[in-house]
């Protein structure tokens, strides 16, 4: 009984801060809270329509990353969903979005992120975790030949440096540790 009264006085409390801040550290601190998974918060930030775009984005993507770190699969793809309509043109949130239904094995979908993010991108570090995800699914649809062109391109963004997704590809390939591809 005491932790549901001190439960819901938190929340009381949460939604007197999300509704009366409009700027300066108060506000932050509860965007730190939200980026550091607690769900409930990024919920209330969403729903206190004080967020700038930029920040609801921000705020779905990270709601979406926790959700998926739970396994509420359905749940993150919503918040990519919204982030992706509020925002087509960010590479990221495809990459995630095409993580969370990897996660749910649902490679058909997870594809054709991969395939947005890449076309979309210009961070080598973006495409590096693309081109390894398309890779990586690819291989698991029984698709070597594109898994290798991926392994390629993602050899080609790391130049030699050892890097755990190319390794699994290079495993999944059947293909020697820092070897060429045909």
């Amino acid at each position: 009984m005491n932790k549901i009264m001190i439960g819901a006085g938190a929340l009381i409390v949460v939604l007197m801060i999300v509704s009366s801040v409009s700027n300066g550290m108060q506000r932050r601190k509860i965007e730190m809270q939200c980026k550091n998974g607690d769900i409930d918060i990024c919920t209330k930030l969403i729903e206190s329509k004080i967020l700038k775009p930029k920040e609801l984005i921000m705020a779905h993507a990270f709601r979406g990353y926790h959700y998926d770190k739970k396994g509420q699969y359905d749940k993150a793809l919503d918040d990519y969903n919204e982030a992706i309509k509020l925002n087509a043109e960010e590479p990221a949130l495809y990459l995630q979005r095409a993580g969370v239904y990897a996660d749910k094995s649902d490679l058909n979908n997870a594809i054709p992120d991969f395939n947005t993010t890449i076309k979309l991108s210009r961070s080598p570090g973006v495409l590096l975790a693309a081109y390894c995800g398309r890779g990586l699914a690819e291989m698991t649809k029984g698709d070597a030949a594109s898994a290798r062109n991926d392994l390629q391109e993602a050899k080609n963004i790391v130049r030699g440096n050892k890097v755990d997704c190319v390794t699994k590809l290079e495993q999944g390939l059947g293909q020697p540790p820092n070897t060429a591809t045909p």
